[in-house]
């Protein structure tokens, strides 16, 4: 059986503490109320949101991984992370897919 919720439980503020994962961002946004009618036409026709693809980055000349974990944004040859472009860009990295020496390859 499919869990299925009201659009009035969708707009309180304790569902969206619950499952939004920037609950304060999304509770602001939907102050607006055209963003409260976007939601609703978004909830009637069972809009999906589509997910931004990753991608793992290798500097070509070492063959090392661009990884980020406890010690931040480095290059490791035995593991890899997983980026969004959007991570890239919040990192600094961006530039990772016009340059020539990095290979960027969406998985």
């Amino acid at each position: 059986m499919v869990d299925r919720r009201s659009i009035r439980s969708a707009l309180e503020t304790a569902t969206i503490r619950l499952y939004a994962k920037n609950s304060d961002e999304v509770i602001a946004w939907l102050k607006d109320i055209s963003n409260q009618d976007t939601f609703a036409r978004a909830w009637a026709n069972d809009y999906t949101v589509e997910k931004e693809p990753k991608y793992t980055v290798k500097c070509k000349s070492t063959k090392q991984y661009l990884s980020n974990d406890e010690l931040g944004p480095h290059f490791d040859p035995s593991f890899r992370s997983n980026f969004t472009k959007s991570d890239l860009e919040e990192l600094g990295l961006g530039w990772v897919f016009d340059c020539e020496g990095m290979e960027v390859e969406e998985v």
